[in-house]
């Protein structure tokens, strides 16, 4: 959310946000697998509906401290998060990671225990969502910082539904609890996918898109 940084509503980089909501059938993921969800941020953002089992939503907590959030990131599992400095700080600590609702105006140095699903980019004037290859071209990529640039050039970015969250912490789920599932439908997409960035393959460093985000949407290949 923007309260961090005490954004204003429709403001420059407003687009860079994602609302809690759609997380839900992500968290119902986890839980139900018996793990636990720790929502970390500070008390200015949305509280979680409350009575969720195996959630704490830990900025509205006495725990809450630099100190623990520092904890929190370097022995999670994995996190779930966006393009943002939090993201940073766990990567650095070599935190597995899967990166939902992203956007990106440059090269982003991800591991290979990364995962990650862009928002789309729907063209106004084309009146259709852009491919991979042409949302990372140079003159595109370079204004994705910026939603009031954006807007003027006609492009939208279009959030993660629920659905395509809950399904890529399904897949995440797998791969960390070795399960392996869905490694075929990787396996088929890979290809077409390091065709489309050929011109930019190290764009998201060694990270691999979500397969289900692919399958869902055959138009951004």
């Amino acid at each position: 959310e923007g309260s961090f940084h005490e954004e204003r509503k429709e403001g420059g980089s407003e687009h860079r946000n994602a609302e809690i909501e759609d997380y839900q059938g992500a968290i119902g993921q986890i839980t139900e697998a018996g793990g636990w969800v720790i929502r970390l941020g500070d008390r200015r953002m949305k509280r979680l509906p409350p009575g969720l089992e195996g959630v704490i939503d830990y900025p509205y907590t006495h725990f809450k401290s630099e100190r623990m959030d520092t904890f929190l990131l370097a022995r999670s599992r994995f996190i779930i998060g966006t393009t943002s400095g939090l993201t940073t700080a766990a990567l650095s600590f070599g935190t597995p990671a899967l990166l939902v609702n992203t956007i990106s105006n440059d090269w982003q140095l991800w591991s290979g225990d990364t995962d990650f699903m862009p928002k789309k980019l729907y063209d106004r004037r084309l009146k259709r969502n852009l491919t991979f290859r042409e949302t990372y071209t140079t003159a595109t990529r370079d204004i994705l910082i910026n939603r009031d640039i954006m807007n003027r050039r006609g492009l939208v970015p279009v959030a993660n539904s629920r659905d395509e969250i809950t399904e890529a912490v399904r897949w995440k789920l797998d791969g960390v609890l070795g399960d392996g599932k869905g490694e075929a439908d990787w396996n088929e997409t890979e290809k077409r996918y390091r065709q489309a960035m050929s011109s930019e393959p190290y764009m998201f460093g060694a990270a691999r898109p979500v397969p289900t985000l692919l399958l869902r949407n055959q138009d951004l290949l």
